[in-house]
């Protein structure tokens, strides 16, 4: 009963962990959103002023060129959007309480096999030790005397094959599955 209870605990974290961020990415959204339709008005009066000088032939290859380099910023303008509010989330990942953090890690270790050899990054040397694992898998893990070159997670090595639940990782996954409806949401 107690092991439902802290995996009920840490689901519910998890779930309000997942809902902090997407309402920090859409507040960070929200100010990229207003600094880019300020750049897209600016953006959108210098091509209408340049349209407005040319009475040629000409004049329609400007405006067409200038309907595209429009459209070609504001599709910048949200794929950077997109990719800020990641790394906002990943950097709050990051940050998370020590608590928190080790409650993600324990979740991870889920994912472990029996052997396999966990590798961590450098800056969660002193938090997820030998008798973390121990106390956090029911298989027997070996930690990596070696650092990874993540900025948190873990990484699951055997002779077979390596699982990479990275929190870059982890979120890219999220990001590839969520980011049509992020930016449905956002620019519609």
């Amino acid at each position: 009963m107690g092991k439902e209870k802290i995996i009920k605990s840490i689901i519910s974290d998890a779930e309000k962990l997942s809902e902090n961020l997407l309402s920090d990415a859409k507040q960070v959204g929200e100010d990229i959103i207003k600094q880019a339709e300020l750049t897209v008005a600016k953006i959108t009066e210098e091509a209408q002023r340049e349209t407005a000088n040319r009475r040629s032939g000409a004049e329609k290859h400007g405006e067409k060129m200038a309907e595209l380099e429009l459209g070609k910023s504001r599709l910048a303008l949200k794929q950077r959007f997109i990719s800020q509010s990641f790394d906002a989330a990943l950097q709050k990942l990051s940050a998370l309480p020590q608590k928190d953090y080790l409650a993600i890690i324990s979740g991870l270790l889920k994912n472990a096999q029996n052997g396999d050899t966990v590798i961590i990054t450098k800056k969660d040397k002193d938090i997820i030790t030998q008798e973390f694992l121990n106390k956090n898998s029911k298989n027997k893990l070996t930690l990596s005397k070696e650092y990874g070159a993540f900025k948190g997670g873990i990484k699951l090595v055997n002779s077979e094959f390596e699982r990479n639940f990275s929190l870059e990782v982890l979120l890219l996954r999220l990001r590839e599955e969520i980011e049509p409806q992020l930016a449905k949401i956002l620019f519609s």
